[in-house]
């Protein structure tokens, strides 16, 4: 977990960012890719800088179960 900022959608406040926890995965970003793209249903990530990133600001925690569950 790190400290990571997100944009607001829909560009309403063009250039502003807000506080977003991050999940920074270690491991094979393209392996963790997609094992996150074939679950069902499908878990979004970014990559930055060789690492895959969960913005935890846009998962709900109803989900945290199937994100780990995904991960392990």
């Amino acid at each position: 977990m790190v400290r990571g900022e997100s944009l607001p959608g829909a560009g309403s406040v063009p250039g502003e960012t807000i506080p977003s926890p991050n999940l920074h995965l270690s491991g094979s970003a393209d392996e963790l890719w997609s094992r996150l793209l074939d679950a069902s249903p499908p878990i979004l990530a970014r990559r930055r800088d060789g690492k895959l990133i969960i913005d935890l600001r846009t998962v709900d925690p109803g989900d945290d179960a199937h994100i780990a569950g995904t991960l392990s």
